[in-house]
């Protein structure tokens, strides 16, 4: 893909610079004084992969792609999740009840995760996850176009959790077999703080769209499904390693009943906060997506600092 633009002055055909114009260039811009300028949209890429190789000399090339997804998917799940609660609120008016009856969904994407990485068993995970993002990025065009009622964005809210739940776990053991040996954790924090980065990016975004450039919840979900779009194409071009035998993963040790519990109680205590705290802050506090969203910035801002601390 290529852009020329020619711009000049003079009858002649040709620009300031003495460059050949296409015809009836001039007459469209009798007055123009800038100079010729070439954009290829190859050569910029090239001059970046080349700037990359030179910045990090040891820098794999899948790595680099996986990068470039992790920030991609936080920044599309910061957009969704900065907006999706006042696009509730403001366009179907739900009560408490069916605000809670919506996690249903929601969830039941994360549990369908067992049985539908089964069915693709034969997949590689990386290209596992691309067919996660990609169900995710058809969730989310879906409900920014197709939300006619809300049983229609119930259904589309439910594809749009699938892919993310299950682009989850995937994106965990992509990132553990990037990682060299022994430094697995290392890794994945580095990973993490990419994608912390990328959330407190899209909170910031949603707050300046909302605030000044009249960003809507159609657009919004629109912008994270190009993203997540834009990870599938990532993770395609990654090399698509070697398909998990079938085998039984899942097992329970009765010396890990309490890490059991302690997981329970605290996925329980994590998903009620994380569903009414911000509901609470738009139905009665009445607070506009750009409020919710610059709290959502200070928060990923804070945990920049304060996540390392719980280490020691």
């Amino acid at each position: 893909m290529e852009f020329k633009i020619f711009v000049g002055n003079g009858a002649s055909g040709k620009g300031d610079d003495g460059i050949e114009m296409p015809e009836n260039t001039t007459d469209r811009y009798p007055r123009a004084h800038t100079p010729h300028i070439v954009f290829s949209l190859p050569m910029q890429l090239n001059q970046f992969k080349r700037w990359a190789q030179q910045r990090f000399p040891g820098l794999h090339r899948d790595i680099g792609l996986f990068i470039c997804t992790v920030i991609a998917i936080g920044f599309a799940e910061s957009i969704f999740n900065s907006v999706f609660n006042n696009f509730l609120s403001e366009t179907f008016t739900l009560s408490g009840f069916y605000r809670s009856f919506l996690e249903l969904p929601r969830e039941s994407g994360g549990l369908l995760v067992i049985f539908v990485s089964a069915l693709l068993f034969f997949l590689p995970g990386r290209r596992m996850a691309v067919v996660a993002v990609l169900t995710g990025s058809v969730g989310l065009v879906l409900m920014a176009l197709f939300s006619i009622t809300f049983q229609w964005m119930f259904v589309w809210l439910f594809i749009f959790s699938l892919g993310q739940h299950l682009f989850m776990p995937l994106s965990t053991s992509i990132g553990m077999e990037l990682a060299r040996e022994g430094q697995t954790g290392r890794r994945l924090g580095q990973f993490n703080a990419l994608r912390n980065g990328a959330v407190i990016t899209g909170s910031f975004f949603i707050f300046i769209g909302f605030k000044w450039l009249r960003l809507d919840f159609t657009r919004s979900f629109l912008v994270a499904a190009t993203f997540y779009l834009i990870a599938a194409l990532l993770l395609g071009a990654m090399k698509p390693g070697r398909a998990h035998p079938p085998a039984v993963h899942l097992k329970f040790h009765r010396r890990y009943t309490l890490y059991y519990w302690l997981s329970i109680l605290f996925g329980t205590r994590k998903q009620l906060f994380l569903t009414f705290a911000p509901w609470v802050l738009v139905t009665v506090y009445r607070q506009p997506t750009a409020v919710i969203a610059t709290l959502l910035t200070i928060a990923g801002v804070c945990g920049i600092f304060f996540q390392p601390m719980l280490g020691y």
